[in-house]
């Protein structure tokens, strides 16, 4: 039986989505700032996440190894923020919780 290449810097799927989650999440503000800066107005609502989402597709289309993996992480952040973010437009998602699980918001 062939042995398998171990990929992924010997980390598990979750390990993954976690340090690169970590990593993306640590350079996302300053994506954030060089989209907004090239594009310019344009950008607002929720245009950053579609737009900052556009530049990570495109880099993890055309990169590979741990930048590609940061990337393709980067598209599932946006994802998350804009549906969060179609939720709050609709009425759901919207609390005032402090913490102690007050019942606001669509699973407190």
């Amino acid at each position: 039986m062939a042995r398998r290449k171990r990929s992924g810097f010997g980390m598990g799927p979750r390990s993954r989505a976690a340090v690169f989650g970590f990593a993306y999440g640590a350079i996302r503000s300053q994506l954030s700032n060089a989209v907004q800066n090239t594009i310019g107005g344009l950008v607002g609502g929720v245009g950053d996440e579609v737009a900052v989402g556009a530049v990570d597709w495109l880099v993890a289309s055309n990169s590979s190894g741990a930048i590609q993996d940061m990337a393709t992480h980067g598209i599932a952040i946006e994802a998350s923020r804009l549906g969060e973010q179609g939720l709050s437009s609709l009425g759901f998602g919207q609390s005032n919780n402090t913490g102690d699980n007050d019942g606001g918001g669509l699973f407190g």
